[in-house]
């Protein structure tokens, strides 16, 4: 298993992999888009067999050092 930093290529699999993790409110193509996007946000991918299994996201406030994931 690898873990590494999202790219604007895994949006498609990070959208399928959501919509079977959750019947309901599910991030869409466009949240997942903004979220890799915005400076203040991580969100890491977990990929076996080059298939992605899992992601994580970490959200940062720029006046503190505590993130919410």
């Amino acid at each position: 298993m690898i873990i590494r930093k999202a790219l604007a290529a895994d949006i498609s699999s990070l959208v399928e992999l959501e919509n079977r993790s959750f019947r309901g409110d599910a991030l869409d193509r466009r949240a997942f888009r903004r979220l890799a996007t915005r400076a203040h946000a991580l969100t890491l991918v977990a990929e076996t067999e080059q298939l992605i299994v899992a992601y994580v996201t970490l959200l940062f406030r720029k006046s503190t050092s505590i993130a919410r994931l």
